[in-house]
């Protein structure tokens, strides 16, 4: 799964897809949540009205080096309000990190910089996804630092970009967001830095799906 030409990329920094629970997801079954890996899949619940859940592990990843983030999720046709999505940058005790989620009826997306309780907001964007995604298969989110900017996308398709100072890095680690009542899976997780190489056309990304 790749957002840009595989000659682009440089060092894999987490490939997982998931067949075991080799490094080390948040596994758990209570009355607020349930998670687990299962052949192929992590499977995330949030069964709770006002809490936000975050699931994340470390990874070699630092502040500015150029990388590409792809994630699969399919949200469960159950899920008809919250988001869900990825998140990066987090440290051990998930403080303050970035966000990029999308709504479950697949309209909105949204990505924000803000603190893990939503208490403080330092960067928000929140727009409709055109044209809308079909709910009724995986969603693949991907994220591309290059140069001075992020870039986002949703099934390929370019959704926002903006200035690197818009985003923290307190922690290496990147994961998932997982808002109230949203149930999903996620077959792959795959971070990979970019270096050494002439600047990415973004057209050449858009041709290219995960």
């Amino acid at each position: 799964m790749h957002c840009a030409p595989d000659h682009r990329t440089d060092s894999l920094l987490l490939d997982e897809c998931f067949v075991n629970n080799q490094h080390s997801w948040e596994e758990t079954d209570s009355a607020t949540a349930m998670s687990r890996v299962s052949t192929g899949y992590f499977e995330m619940i949030n069964r709770t009205e006002d809490e936000w859940h975050y699931y994340a592990i470390g990874t070699r990843l630092q502040n500015g080096i150029d990388f590409l983030l792809n994630v699969t999720i399919l949200v469960d046709s159950s899920c008809k309000t919250g988001h869900a999505g990825i998140i990066w940058g987090v440290s051990e005790h998930f403080e303050r990190f970035n966000r990029f989620a999308l709504s479950a009826t697949g309209e909105r997306v949204v990505i924000m910089q803000a603190d893990r309780n939503n208490r403080r907001v330092f960067h928000r964007f929140r727009s409709e996804v055109q044209p809308n995604v079909s709910m009724h298969s995986p969603i693949r989110f991907c994220l591309l630092r290059a140069g001075t900017h992020h870039h986002f996308f949703i099934n390929g398709h370019h959704v926002y970009t903006t200035h690197n100072h818009h985003f923290v890095y307190e922690g290496n680690q990147v994961g998932f967001y997982v808002e109230p009542r949203m149930h999903i899976h996620s077959t792959s997780i795959r971070v990979q830095t970019i270096l050494g190489i002439p600047p990415i056309r973004l057209e050449d990304i858009l041709k290219k799906s995960l």
